[in-house]
């Protein structure tokens, strides 16, 4: 007669189940899964010139809107390096752009790399506001009233500027 016995089948991490003497032995020869070496792993070889873009949209609650910012850049890499500190390391410049339904922001972006650490950029922009959400404001003072209310107030007469900034 066959005896049954609850164990773990085969690895398989089932516990409580019935199997037999015989299943359970031939579930402790199945070998161990083996760790990958590090030698082993692919390496990710960056170009010394190549191209990187980069898309990033989010919405914000004040000033309310949904932005889109753009980036594509030509980039040249400084050094070879092993260290994963030294690895990504370049110089770039290209186009950037910055999008929403009130502004228009575009211009030239340069970014310097010198170590996976740290990343310095500049860039050059030019603006264009395009008059919606009253986000162009003008007032006489850095101590005049710029409350939710007043700009609502002011946009319910049709004025981008409050009557006190009007000269």
């Amino acid at each position: 007669m066959r005896q049954w016995s609850a164990g773990l089948v085969g690895g398989l991490g089932l516990l409580g189940g019935l199997v037999s003497p015989e299943v359970r032995a031939q579930g402790s020869q199945v070998p161990a899964v083996t760790v990958p070496r590090r030698e082993d792993a692919p390496m990710r070889v960056i170009p010394r010139l190549h191209t990187v873009y980069r898309v990033g949209i989010a919405a914000r609650v004040n000033p309310t809107g949904l932005f889109t910012n753009l980036s594509f850049q030509l980039r040249y890499r400084l050094y070879d390096s092993a260290s994963p500190v030294l690895k990504d390391n370049f110089i770039g410049v290209g186009p950037v752009a910055f999008l929403s339904p009130a502004i228009l922001r575009g211009g030239l972006g340069v970014e310097f790399q010198p170590f996976s650490m740290l990343q310095l950029s500049a860039s050059y922009e030019g603006m264009r506001w395009l008059g919606n959400f009253n986000y162009l404001q003008s007032f006489p003072s850095p101590n005049a009233d710029a409350s939710d209310r007043r700009l609502a107030e002011s946009a319910r007469r049709g004025r981008t500027t409050p009557p006190a900034a009007r000269c």
